[in-house]
């Protein structure tokens, strides 16, 4: 009874990654301290030759959010609570050179454009030489704070959901790098080259510059779906082929494997999900997601020597992230107990609730499975 629960418990928490609340929704004292809030970004990158407007749009896009999320951290660091928020993570975030924690959170609370306001764009003279650049002006809407309240609990509802939306932007910004770079080289190549025609310098900086495009453009995806991939109410099967697609524009990434790889494993399509989380851990084999999912897998395949030693590791790389290890400490006991191990179960059970992962350790408590 308590191993069909447990697993059930696992397979949703380890999918959707705990539904841990890490900090509490703003309380309504800071309701002054915020208000309804809409303003335009300007963004430009130049195109004309090797560069299409597909590229520039995409870079001008990415510039723009990262623009808006920027230009509005002072706001936030003025309301305590979100000040407070942004002190407690931001020592572990620095360390890892991710994303600062305010311009993460206002880049969440910024993700969608003011109502009826879609992005204006027009062509301009390129100043200082010839050529031409694209303006793109976005509209941005800081809501109140009700639904300041609500996108925050989203954000701060599942370890995970907070871990990845890091990762993407700190990738979104090192693509955004190197895209700029990659153009720079092609408007200093000779005019005959920047109108299209082959070169043997510039060909392979295109090729460049347009993979980091498609980049681009796969952040911008999952950054907008990653929200329902740890939503409260479950997965969406209709986000597969979203997720295959970001796969498709930049192959290869360690993250986006993983997420792959999950959400096969929600599906239980085992013979895809084994390989994508396979690939992942062969690109970043510290990555403890990665090991905690194909340990959620090998229980579903009734493995549960090949599951310990992915909780194993997975214990191990998450030991600065407790929300996470009490994910996996919760995974660990399912093996333990498909193992006949009651008391590593119940040690792991008790150490998850510690973490502030309780359920299951109250249901074996009650269940007189564990003192």
């Amino acid at each position: 009874m308590l191993i069909g629960r447990l697993l059930s418990g696992l397979l949703t928490p380890l999918i959707l990654a705990a539904g841990l609340i890490i900090f509490a929704p703003l309380p309504a004292r800071a309701e002054a301290g915020l208000v309804r809030t809409s303003f335009t970004v300007r963004a430009e990158r130049p195109l004309g030759g090797w560069i299409n407007a597909d590229m520039a749009r995409e870079a001008a896009l990415a510039a723009a959010r990262r623009e808006a999320a920027a230009s509005l951290t002072p706001a936030l660091a003025r309301i305590p609570e979100v000040a407070a928020l942004a002190a407690e993570n931001a020592a572990g975030a620095e360390a890892r050179n991710r994303e600062p924690m305010l311009e993460l959170v206002a880049r969440f609370l910024l993700e969608q454009p003011a109502p009826g306001g879609a992005a204006r764009e027009s062509l301009e003279p390129a100043p200082g030489r010839s050529g031409r650049v694209l303006v793109l002006e976005r509209p941005f809407h800081l809501g109140g704070i009700d639904q300041t309240r609500q996108k925050l609990a989203l954000l701060l509802s599942a370890p995970a959901l907070l871990e990845n939306y890091r990762l993407a932007l700190q990738l979104e910004k090192e693509c955004l790098t190197r895209y700029d770079a990659a153009v720079a080289v092609l408007l200093a190549q000779p005019e005959q080259m920047r109108q299209g025609k082959e070169s043997a310098a510039a060909g392979p900086v295109w090729q460049e510059a347009a993979a980091l495009h498609n980049a681009l453009r796969a952040c911008a995806l999952y950054l907008e779906i990653l929200p329902a991939l740890y939503g409260e109410s479950g997965l969406d099967p209709g986000l597969l082929e979203p997720l295959e697609e970001i796969n498709r524009l930049l192959p290869g990434n360690y993250l986006f494997l993983a997420e792959l790889g999950r959400f096969y494993l929600w599906l239980e399509r085992s013979g895809r999900a084994g390989p994508a989380l396979d690939a992942a851990l062969r690109l970043n084999p510290d990555f403890d997601q990665a090991y905690g999912h194909r340990g959620a897998l090998w229980l579903l395949l009734h493995k549960p020597a090949l599951a310990l030693a992915d909780f194993d590791r997975a214990i191990r790389l998450a030991a600065d992230k407790p929300e996470m290890e009490a994910v996996y400490r919760h995974g660990r006991a399912v093996v333990w107990k498909a193992l006949g191990n009651s008391a590593g179960m119940c040690e792991d059970l008790r150490q998850s609730c510690l973490l502030g992962q309780c359920a299951a350790y109250e249901w074996a408590v009650a269940g007189r499975e564990c003192p």
